[in-house]
């Protein structure tokens, strides 16, 4: 929720809202941080 904001254009190229589902499109599901998974669950 809210506007999605790139701050960190060094390491970051584009920043966007996605749904929960399709999170691991983007990032391997072993480089998330486990908590950061159970709150998305």
């Amino acid at each position: 929720m809210g506007e999605a904001e790139n701050r960190d254009p060094d390491e970051n190229s584009d920043v966007a809202w996605v749904p929960r589902a399709d999170l691991t499109r983007f990032i391997p599901e072993q480089h998330i941080y486990p908590p950061i998974l159970e709150a998305l669950a």
